[in-house]
This record gives C-alpha cells, structure tokens and sequence, in this order.
C-alpha cells in the first residue's frame, strides 16, 4: 500500500451600527468579539479533529472486529463529521447544477460508502501497529469561519506524515471538507480524477458521461482513483 493512499484513507475554514461619538469603542468592541469568535473556532475545530481521530483508532483497535462491522460504526463517524454535500459538490465541479435531485442523493448516498470503505480498508491494513495521530496546532484558514487543523500520523517504523484538516463552520456545524497529505489536496485530486471520467465516459455527450458516472457512484463500481481497489 502506497504512503499516498494510507494517509488518504487515514484519513474534509467574521457588523453593528456606528455612531460618531462611539466609534473606536464599537470598533474595540467588534475587534474583542472576532478575536473571541475566532478562539472558540480554533478550539472547536481541534476538538473535532482529535475526537475523529481517537475514534477511528478506537474502531480499529476493536479484538476482532470484522470488515462488516468496521464499515457499520464508520458510517455515522464519516456522515456526522465530514460535509459530505460540499465535498461531492466541489468534486463534481460545473457539472453538478447538472444533476436532478434524485442523481444528487445518490451521489452522497454513494461517495459516503466508497469514502468508509477506503478508510476501513487502510485502517484495518495496519491494526496490528500503533498508529499515533497526533494535532500539532490550528489557525485561521484564508476565509472566514475556516480553520486548520495540523496534525502529525506517526506509523512504526515509517517517516512522520503531515496531515492537515481543512474545517469550516457551516449551518452552526464544525465540520471536514478536505484533507491536505504533505502539501497535497486530497479534494482537488478527487476534482481531477472526477473531470477525468466524466470526459473519459463521453465527451461527444456531457449528460450521458455525467448520468453514466452517476450510475457508477450509485451501483457501488465507482473508484477514488484507478488503484483503490473496491
């Protein structure tokens, strides 16, 4: 298994009214709460991270947990903590308005079952280490209400990781849009690979490439990339 796709499967960032005679005090004012807006999003979001990961360990570590059983307690793990919506979102890029409503359900039902079994099947490849993840620090992300979380995987016997968690606050929610591995978008890569089909499926018709991909996701057959075997 590469290093690439273990750490993948390891594996989703601030107003009032002025008056002249008050307005350095509302702008200190407005500055105390951003800086305390900011705080708790910085603390939430480490706390979203760490939790996650303590509890993928915590799966993993299971005596004799079954493939089954593992993908039945990451569901709830992946659908409660990641944005999911967003993601599948940007991965399908222009060609998501495309979709009817009943396509769009399908493709969150589907990427919701092919991320769980891509993190299963990683995990349960390395139960018998003791994997370390472990949060370095957070900061502010280049937008508002966005955050990362930058953590550190230690693997026995394998070079330190660098996993940064990119997270937003979003309808009162802190949580996972993307995974940074090394430097390197695991989101975009997906974007990519996602162009990649649709084009691959049917360039002449953009609907049918893009109903046929859809099918893919919904049967089950659709893979993150060429290597991740179902």
């Amino acid at each position: 298994m590469s290093r690439f796709k273990c750490v993948f499967c390891v594996a989703l960032l601030l107003g009032g009214f002025l008056s002249s005679g008050c307005e350095s005090i509302v702008y200190a004012k407005d500055s105390q709460q951003t800086k305390s807006s900011n705080e708790e999003g910085i603390e939430q979001s480490k706390k979203l991270v760490s939790n996650l990961c303590h509890d993928a360990l915590e799966i993993i570590s299971t005596k004799n947990i079954t493939v089954e059983e593992a993908e039945k307690r990451f569901k709830p793990l992946l659908e409660n903590n990641f944005d999911l919506s967003s993601i599948c979102k940007y991965i399908f890029g222009v060609q998501f308005k495309n979709l009817t409503e009943e396509q769009k359900k399908k493709c969150l039902k589907g990427f919701s079952r092919v991320l769980i079994k891509a993190y299963v099947k990683t995990f349960l490849a390395y139960k018998a280490s003791k994997i370390d993840i472990n949060v370095v620090r957070v900061k502010l992300g280049a937008r508002k209400d966005r955050y990362i979380v930058m953590s550190v995987i230690k693997i026995p016997g394998k070079e330190d990781i660098r996993l940064n968690w990119s997270v937003y606050y979003i309808d009162k929610r802190y949580l996972v849009f993307d995974v940074i591995v090394d430097g390197v978008s695991l989101s975009k890569i997906q974007k990519t690979l996602m162009a990649e089909r649709l084009k691959a499926n049917g360039s002449k018709n953009k609907q049918n490439a893009l109903d046929r991909v859809v099918d893919e996701i919904d049967s089950g057959n659709f893979k993150l990339s060429e290597n991740n075997e179902s």
